[in-house]
C-alpha cells in the first residue's frame, strides 16, 4: 500500500486541526475502534466525504443489483427477489455483497467460508488489511490472516485440496498483476484528488482561525531590538485573532507597514471553488460513475436513467460486480454444480430501451422486414442460446420484398399510400413510433404534430388521425401497424408482432 506520509510528508496529516483527539492517528484510531486499515486510502476516506461517498455509491448500487442462482440446465434455484437462502450460508446477501464491493474499490477482498459436500454452512467477510495472500513460483501457498484482535490464523483456496479453514478471494483484474491483488483500483487511482481535498480543507480551516486574515509580515522602523520585536508579534496576533477586549488600536502609520502575503477571501473563493469541483470529478471518473450523477444537484430527472445504464456498463461498476460473479461461481458455486448472475438489464434504468427496441422490432416486423434483420436493426437483446436467423420462418430460403397492404380505417377512395416501403420511409416510421410512446408515457402529448420528411401526407395524416385516437401504449404502437403481408413464408409474423405488441403494452 502507499503511504501518505511517503508521497506527502507529515505535513498534509497535520492539515486539519485534530488536537482534541491527539492528532489525526488519535482521530482514527478513536473513530475506528481499532478495526480499521491504515493505508492512505482508508484513512482518507474517513475525512474525505466525496472519496467516501464514491466508495459508498458502488457498494450499495452493487448490493442493490437483482441476481439469480441457477443450475446447471439453467433453472433457476433462488433468486434475489425472493432470497430462500436454499443453500444456505447467506442469509443476507446485499450486505455480504456490500462489504466486497466496497473492499474491491481497494482492489481486492476476501470471505472464508464452510460447507459440506451439498451445503454452504457459513461465510464470513475479512477486512482486506487482515489477510496476506503468500505466493511463490507454484502460486498461492496460502493466506495469513491477522485479525485486528490479535489472532492469526492460515487459510487457504480451494484449489488447495484443504477441507477446513477455506478462503474465497476477490481480486480485480489488472494487466500489470498476473497473480495476485490489483494494483489499479479506484479508490487508489483517487487518492491524488482526495489528498488535495483533505489539504485544501485543512488549509481553509487554518485560514479560518485567523479570521480569514492571510499571513502578514510587519515592517516596523527601529525594531532592532529582539525582545521589542516579540512584544510587537504578539500584540499583533493578539489583536487579529479577537484575543484582546480592545476594539482598534492606534499605530503610527510612518512606523509601521503591514504586507500581505498571499491571496484574501474574495482571491480564494473562485480558486478554491474550482479546484474543489474539479477534485470531486476526479474522484467520480475514477469510480466511473458520471460527474452529473456523482454530483447530483447538476443532474435532470430524465437524464438519470440513461446515466446510470452508462455507469452500469462502461466502468468500474461493471469491473466489480464481474469480479463478485466469477469468484462465487470458480471458487464455490461451481462444486455444486450452479452458477450465480447478476441483472443489471431488469433495473428501470434499462426498461426504457428495452421497450424502444421492442417497439422498433415491432415496426419493422409490420413493415415487411425479416425478423432476424429487425432484431439486429432494433438492437433487439434475445435470451441466451437464441440467435436472430432462428426467429424467421424455417421455409424462408431467400429474401422476399413483401408487399404492404395499408389499412385505411376512413372512407377516402382518392387516398394513395404506397404498397411497398423504401428503408427511409421504415426508419421514419420507427422514429415516429419512438418519440409518440415516449411522449405518451411521459404525459407529453402523442407527437401528433411529427415533422414527416420521408412519409407521404397521405400516410402521414392516417397515422395522426389513430394518434388522435389513441388511449394506450399499444393504440400507440397500433397507428404504426399497416396490414399484413400475404406472402405464406410469412405466416407466422403476425403471431410474432402482436406477441411484442402485447409485450410493449
Amino acid at each position: 500500500m502507499i503511504d501518505l506520509q511517503e508521497v506527502k510528508g507529515d505535513k498534509n496529516l497535520k492539515g486539519i486541526n485534530l488536537e482534541y483527539w491527539g492528532g489525526l492517528q488519535g482521530f482514527l484510531d478513536a473513530t475506528s475502534n481499532g478495526d480499521g486499515g491504515s493505508s492512505s486510502v482508508q484513512k482518507l476516506r474517513r475525512v474525505v466525504p466525496w472519496l467516501a461517498k464514491a466508495t459508498t455509491m458502488t457498494a450499495n448500487a452493487v448490493s442493490d443489483l437483482p441476481f439469480e442462482i441457477l443450475n446447471k440446465n439453467n433453472t433457476v434455484v433462488d433468486s434475489s427477489l425472493d432470497w430462500k437462502n436454499k443453500l444456505g450460508g447467506i442469509s443476507d446477501p446485499g450486505t455480504l455483497f456490500y462489504k466486497i464491493a466496497s473492499s474491491l474499490c481497494l482492489g481486492e477482498a476476501y470471505a472464508a467460508f464452510q460447507k459440506t459436500s451439498t451445503l454452504i454452512i457459513d461465510i464470513q467477510y475479512f477486512a482486506p488489511h487482515t489477510i496476506t495472500p503468500q505466493i511463490d513460483t507454484t502460486g498461492i501457498k496460502h493466506f495469513d490472516r491477522a485479525s485486528d484482535k490479535g489472532k492469526s490464523e492460515k487459510y487457504y483456496p480451494v484449489s488447495s485440496g484443504q477441507k477446513e479453514n477455506l478462503l474465497l478471494y476477490f481480486w480485480l483484474p489488472d494487466s500489470d498483476v498476473e497473480l495476485g491483488p490489483a494494483l489499479t483500483f479506484p479508490a487508489g487511482t483517487a487518492l491524488m484528488a482526495a489528498d488535495l481535498m483533505f489539504s485544501m480543507d485543512g488549509s481553509i480551516k487554518t485560514y479560518a482561525d485567523r479570521g480569514f486574515i492571510p499571513a502578514t509580515i510587519l515592517g516596523v522602523k527601529g525594531m532592532a531590538d529582539v525582545t521589542e520585536r516579540q512584544r510587537t508579534e504578539s500584540w499583533f496576533n493578539r489583536f487579529l485573532r479577537g484575543f484582546t477586549k480592545e476594539p482598534a488600536k492606534v499605530i503610527n502609520s510612518e512606523a509601521m507597514t503591514v504586507n500581505k502575503l498571499g491571496g484574501g477571501l474574495d482571491e480564494l473563493k473562485g480558486t478554491y471553488a474550482d479546484l474543489n469541483r474539479q477534485a470531486i470529478e476526479n474522484i467520480g471518473t475514477s469510480y466511473g460513475i458520471p460527474a452529473a450523477l456523482f454530483m447530483s444537484d447538476m443532474a435532470f430527472a430524465s437524464e438519470v436513467n440513461p446515466m446510470i445504464k452508462v455507469w452500469y456498463t462502461t466502468s468500474q461498476f461493471k469491473l466489480i460486480y464481474q469480479t463478485i460473479e466469477t469468484t462465487f461461481n470458480t471458487q464455490l458455486l461451481n462444486q455444486f454444480n450452479l452458477h450465480m448472475k447478476f441483472k443489471p438489464e431488469t433495473l428501470d434504468a434499462f426498461k426504457d430501451e428495452q421497450l424502444d427496441n421492442q417497439q422498433a422490432f415491432s415496426g419493422y416486423i409490420a413493415s415487411g422486414i425479416k425478423p432476424s434483420l429487425a432484431a439486429q436493426m432494433a438492437g433487439l437483446k434475445l435470451p441466451d442460446g437464441i440467435k436472430p436467423e432462428m426467429l424467421d420462418p424455417e421455409k424462408h430460403k431467400e429474401e422476399v420484398k413483401p408487399v404492404i397492404e395499408p389499412v385505411i380505417e376512413d372512407n377516402t377512395e382518392d387516398e394513395v399510400i404506397p404498397k411497398s416501403l423504401n428503408s427511409k420511409q421504415i426508419k421514419e416510421l420507427a422514429l415516429w413510433n419512438q418519440i409518440a410512446s415516449r411522449c405518451f408515457k411521459k404525459n407529453k402529448g402523442k407527437a401528433i404534430d411529427f415533422e414527416c420528411k420521408s412519409i407521404s401526407d397521405e400516410m402521414a395524416d392516417g397515422i395522426r388521425a389513430k394518434l388522435q385516437q389513441a388511449k394506450t401504449i399499444g393504440d400507440i404502437s397500433k397507428a404504426f401497424e399497416f396490414g399484413e403481408t400475404k406472402h405464406t413464408e410469412y405466416d407466422g409474423l403476425k403471431e410474432l408482432a402482436d406477441a411484442i405488441n402485447n409485450a410493449v403494452k
